[in-house]
């Protein structure tokens, strides 16, 4: 059954079927001149000239002719006939055929499209998962050893593109555009060439996940795709913008702002580097090799499962502290000295040193103490900066962080404790983010609560 759309100023009002459309020519009512659309039309016609509604319109009973008289002098400032083309025509609600795109807002094309949606996604998306598993690795354990697992990126990738798109909701309804469409010079519009609102930016992304990406399965979303690729091809839309009776148009190229595109295109790719490199470069795979058979062998590898506690006293000063399970403690002797070291099971890379030095306060100036330290373990260690004086619970502290000279992909941080008898070091030694890591920054300050 037809569908019939009718001017009504400038504001297109329909679609009605035929017999409801005859009503709105009955009642309204619609005049001759009332411009008319349905499917199949190349252009908008007047009433009058179509034959099958000529005879509900209203008939008004007409003057006679006017007598003969000359005709006015032409005018100047005569008001032209009022042309089609100045009138905004947008698209009616169909998704078999569509009505023409005014000349100044042309369709954009699939490879703009591709290219902005991808930029905004390489801008969002690195960010977006370095911060995620910083936060995970920092707040549950395990979770730097299950993304080290093959194929645990791409299904954590896939949990975060929702997400995402979430994101570039949110960047849309701040700024009413997003940086991929700005730079491309794209715009999503209505049927009333107004840009669409937030609300229906963000049910537009839903389609897009569900109809073009398939909801980020493998395989699938291949073919949707593609299935896209071939709607925009044949009716300048997307399956989804047919029904949503949204429609995405292109400004003209503007050098400039494709400058910028090509720069932040490059960024983006450098993020997923990066990315990788924090998903997986943060847990070592050879160090996991033991973690993951061990787990295996005890059906105990914790993923998001709260940390156990168990209590340990320093051999030295008696003092104990509740620390998690999963640290494994390992005394030594050295120059006749207790040495404790402190290893995770499930934290990549994540070791901690206690050590100690008995002093005779009146012979001892502290400062001068660390800097010294600092140039006898300079074989060992290369400070990254100066190191910082403070005063932590009463007690004289020296920190310094830097890393270690035959492996520059070990950092560490060693902290000095002046208890008065005794200077305590605490050297933590890790890869990225595990310096930062809750559980490592709970069992360090559990050890320091013990140097008393």
């Amino acid at each position: 059954m037809a569908s019939w759309w009718y001017l009504e100023g400038e504001t297109k009002v329909g679609p009605s079927d035929t017999d409801n459309f005859i009503q709105t020519i009955k009642t309204k009512p619609l005049s001759a001149d009332t411009f008319v659309w349905t499917s199949g039309y190349d252009d908008w016609k007047t009433l009058g000239n179509i034959p099958e509604f000529a005879s509900y319109l209203r008939q008004e009973e007409m003057p006679p002719p006017l007598p003969k008289m000359p005709p006015p002098a032409p005018k100047n400032d005569a008001v032209s006939p009022v042309s089609l083309e100045k009138i905004p025509v947008s698209e009616p609600d169909t998704v078999k055929d569509n009505a023409p795109v005014t000349k100044h807002l042309p369709q954009a094309g699939n490879w703009r499209r591709f290219f902005a949606r991808t930029l905004d996604l390489l801008l969002i998306m690195p960010i977006l998962t370095v911060v995620s598993s910083f936060t995970l690795s920092y707040h549950f354990i395990g979770f730097s050893a299950w993304i080290s697992e093959s194929g645990s990126n791409t299904a954590f990738n896939l949990l975060l593109f929702p997400v995402g798109l979430l994101i570039e909701c949110l960047i849309y309804k701040l700024f009413k555009s997003t940086p991929g469409k700005a730079l491309f010079g794209l715009q999503v519009l209505d049927y009333n060439q107004k840009k669409i609102s937030p609300d229906s930016y963000a049910g537009r992304n839903f389609s897009v996940w569900k109809s073009a990406y398939a909801f980020g399965l493998p395989l699938f979303n291949i073919g949707t795709m593609a299935n896209q690729y071939s709607s925009v091809r044949k009716s300048g839309k997307t399956t989804y913008d047919q029904k949503l009776g949204f429609t995405v148009v292109k400004s003209k190229p503007n050098i400039f702002k494709a400058t910028i595109a090509i720069v932040l295109f490059v960024a983006g790719l450098f993020g997923i580097v990066i990315m990788s490199k924090v998903n997986t470069g943060v847990a070592n795979p050879h160090y996991y090799d033991k973690v993951r058979a061990e787990a295996k062998s005890n059906s105990a590898k914790p993923f998001l499962a709260p940390a156990k506690f168990k209590e340990w006293q320093n051999p030295v000063t008696k003092f104990t502290a509740n620390l998690d399970s999963n640290w494994m403690i390992k005394y030594s002797q050295a120059e006749g000295r207790t040495v404790v070291n402190f290893e995770h099971k499930y934290i990549p890379n994540a070791y901690i040193m206690l050590a100690y030095e008995n002093v005779t306060p009146s012979d001892i100036d502290f400062e001068v103490y660390a800097k010294r330290l600092d140039q006898t373990l300079s074989d060992t260690f290369s400070p990254s900066g100066n190191g910082k004086f403070s005063i932590e619970n009463g007690h004289d502290v020296y920190t310094i962080f830097g890393k270690m000279n035959n492996n520059d992909d070990v950092l560490y941080g060693m902290q000095l404790y002046y208890t008065g008898s005794k200077i305590w070091r605490v050297i933590t030694f890790y890869k990225d983010f595990s310096f930062f890591d809750k559980n490592v920054v709970s069992a360090r300050n559990a050890i320091i609560s013990t140097l008393k």
